[in-house]
């Protein structure tokens, strides 16, 4: 006769969606008999049953909210499980060693249906952990950029209502080009809160609403980073002035210097 398989112990880190180590919650496995709560560090130890498959369904109580994840157990020593509601998608951003770590992240979700993509909410993030949230149940395409670095697109991501997705990661590596300059009025005064955007004019090429407009500051200076190379209309505007276009040719990873005068219309 065979011997029964020996159980296996689960050791992981339960964080959330910013990578915060969840204090406290409380951890079962579906059709498993053992239960824990995490540590003051996130850390957690669950017994695997003895014949566990490729993956066990990892139920989590944490301020009396439960989620499910699906956690494999091909390495059971070393497990990160990340909880988030089921409208939300972790993401971890992997920008270049070789250049800082971006002090801004963005992501814009668009959402596949018979017709094609449709945009769904966006949102922007201070570090390279973070959560996408406010998703309803369908199949996504993400599309995630952090400071100077071109946008790359996730997809497919699929959300069912239920289950909590394990996190993703994403990495952008590629630098686009930036614009930059003062909006000024016609007697050289700086216009703080102006509205600045670019239009590419190949109509083609869609970017995020939130990666090709910006607010200037209290300086009325401005910046937009990250664009890929190509023909841009360069538009400012404020609510007392008459806006203002350029036209500009962004070469690739150009840095390129526009201050723009509003009230005056079309800049040469």
């Amino acid at each position: 006769m065979g011997q029964d398989a020996p159980d296996r112990t689960l050791v992981g880190i339960l964080e959330d969606g910013d990578g915060r180590p969840v204090v406290g919650a409380g951890l079962t496995l579906e059709r498993g008999d053992d239960e824990a709560r995490t540590g003051s560090d996130g850390s957690f130890r669950l017994r695997l049953p003895a014949h566990s498959g490729p993956t066990a369904i990892l139920s989590v109580v944490d301020r009396g909210r439960r989620y499910r994840l699906p956690i494999p157990t091909e390495e059971p020593e070393r497990v990160r499980a990340v909880i988030v509601p089921p409208d939300g998608v972790p993401l971890r951003v992997l920008t270049p060693g070789s250049a800082p770590v971006p002090r801004r992240f963005g992501w814009q979700a668009l959402r596949r249906t018979a017709t094609g993509l449709t945009e769904g909410p966006s949102g922007d993030a201070g570090a390279p952990r973070f959560a996408v949230r406010g998703l309803l149940p369908g199949t996504y395409a993400l599309v995630v950029w952090g400071g100077p670095f071109l946008p790359m697109v996730l997809e497919p991501v699929t959300l069912d209502g239920v289950t909590s997705l394990p996190l993703l990661t994403v990495e952008v590596t590629r630098r686009g080009g930036s614009m930059s300059g003062r909006v000024l009025g016609l007697r050289g005064d700086a216009r703080a809160n102006a509205w600045v955007r670019v239009k590419p004019e190949d109509v083609s090429m869609r970017l995020p609403e939130r990666r090709v407009s910006c607010r200037a500051d209290a300086g009325g200076r401005w910046r937009l980073e990250g664009l890929p190379p190509g023909r841009y209309v360069l538009v400012a505007e404020t609510a007392q002035d008459a806006p203002t276009e350029t036209t500009v040719n962004l070469l690739e990873r150009e840095e390129r210097a526009v201050d723009l005068v509003v009230g005056a219309g079309t800049n040469a």
